[in-house]
């Protein structure tokens, strides 16, 4: 039987909070504050129930038609029913209410999101997954398929990509289990992942296939394992990437943890990655820096919105041309090199060896000397930088969406940075983290929320603290 909810508001995921009859909490995707809707209670559990949407009886002003015919399916967007204004405004609250609720940081200034005057076809990355012969995105919380038509998230070469590689499965052999489509969106060009079972045979006839289409496709990569042989088709011979095999140095455990690095494309299904067709590697560019993005690298999937970030860590950062700048997450190292320009000398910090060999192959790309990149997990290797006598002018911390390890905080307090700039994808561990770096004598300055994926829940946030107590400096 259904049940008569009004909802007050929405949680962390956007899902709509409302109470049943027994005061039982109930949240509800696809409700919006202020509506009175019909919901089919799914589950149940101790201290709250969630339900589905099955009428909207009065509708929010906020509420508007999602352009997209599988929003409430594919499980990509959770907020296109709501205004793209209305999405900006939750999201800043969404910041205030962590910094107040988990962090007890109520002085702290939130300014307003920073959006996109065109929210749509901003994504330079998509993930789909095959079932049957079908390609789709998975429903929310499950693996039942949602078949892929049409995405507005998505620019129209990606689009198109994925609507060819939908039309092509059927006239391959079964094994093919998930396609990555990346997208240099300042430049064009287009990368294809496969990932497949062992000993699928249908990946050399695919990439021939969409080699033929599509004139901007530079490398298509099979993340596929099996005893094949590893001589390559061949078109193999294509521009190679640059031979960064000797930089890296990294212990075993370093190498197993890089496997499963949020943003790194999983290798369950196979082994290393074998270049079928052209290159393995992208280029794109975010102002004037040119960046080599390979089938497993972590790249910021708005690239629009990540020159906004980056242009926001570097204000905060507050440079003069001469510091010492250390970045405790670098990735692939599009921050480092954004703000070696501006800065002495950067050193970056990244647990996964594969996002090492982008960082130092994108420096020499852009003929940066003043970049030094080491491999090894910020945990470990800040206290034994601090322990060293260290001591950098300014600090970046971009960590996954756990935060910081205690490890690393515990380090920036001994290291004393002039000045620490903290980007976040999780409000709830950025107001944790604050906390903890303003106990350590460190001053929060006010939060910059970026929009990096409009109409789904997710807000990135950028701010800096200064150290109030420095009588080293």
């Amino acid at each position: 039987m259904d049940s008569a909810i009004t909802i007050i508001g929405l949680n962390h995921e956007g899902a709509g909070i409302g109470h049943l009859q027994d005061g039982r909490v109930i949240f509800v995707p696809g409700a919006l504050p202020g509506e009175q809707v019909l919901v089919e209670v799914v589950s149940v559990k101790r201290n709250y129930a969630r339900g589905r949407l099955v009428e909207v009886v009065e509708a929010s002003p906020d509420r508007v038609l999602p352009p997209c015919p599988e929003a409430a399916s594919c499980g990509g967007c959770d907020l296109q029913h709501l205004d793209y204004r209305a999405q900006l405004h939750w999201k800043r609250r969404l910041v205030i209410d962590a910094l107040q609720r988990l962090g007890h940081l109520r002085d702290i200034p939130v300014l307003p999101v920073l959006g996109m005057a065109n929210p749509w076809g901003y994504r330079n990355k998509v993930r789909l997954h095959v079932c049957r012969g079908r390609l789709g995105f998975y429903r929310p919380g499950s693996h039942e398929l949602a078949p892929f038509s049409c995405c507005p998230l998505l620019p129209p070469g990606l689009l198109e990509a994925a609507r060819a590689i939908a039309r092509l499965l059927p006239e391959l052999p079964p094994g093919l289990q998930h396609v990555t489509l990346r997208q240099g969106l300042a430049t064009g060009e287009l990368l294809v992942v496969l990932e497949a079972l062992p000993g699928w045979q249908g990946d050399r006839e695919l990439a021939e296939k969409l080699a033929g289409r599509f004139p901007e496709l530079v490398g298509v990569v099979s993340l596929a394992g099996g005893g094949r042989s590893r001589s390559g088709p061949k078109d193999f011979a294509g521009e190679p990437p640059l031979d960064c095999s000797g930089w890296v140095k990294t212990g075993g455990k370093e190498a197993r943890r890089a496997r499963y690095q949020e943003g790194f494309v999983p290798r369950r299904l196979g082994g290393r990655p074998f270049t079928l067709y052209g290159r393995d590697y992208l280029e794109e560019r975010l102002g004037d820096l040119r960046f080599y993005i390979s089938a497993t690298t972590f790249f910021q999937v708005n690239s629009a919105q990540a020159e906004v970030l980056y242009n926001k860590a570097a204000t905060f950062a507050g440079l003069q041309g001469g510091e010492e700048v250390l970045d405790a997450y670098c990735g692939s190292g599009a921050i480092a090199l954004w703000l070696s320009r501006q800065a002495g000398r950067v050193e970056g910090v990244e647990v996964v060896p594969e996002a090492i060999v982008d960082a130092r192959r994108n420096a020499i790309l852009n003929n940066l000397a003043n970049v030094r990149f080491r491999t090894g997990a910020a945990e470990a290797v800040l206290p034994r930088l601090a322990g060293k006598g260290y001591r950098p002018e300014v600090i970046i911390l971009d960590p996954p969406r756990a935060g910081c390890d205690r490890r690393v905080l515990a380090a920036v307090a001994t290291m004393e940075p002039r000045r620490v700039v903290y980007i976040s994808c999780n409000p709830s561990t950025l107001a944790r983290d604050l906390a903890h770096l303003r106990e350590a004598g460190f001053k929060p300055g006010p939060v910059q929320p970026v929009d990096m994926f409009p109409h789904t829940h997710h807000v990135e946030c950028c701010c800096f603290l200064v150290k109030e107590r420095n009588n080293s400096r």
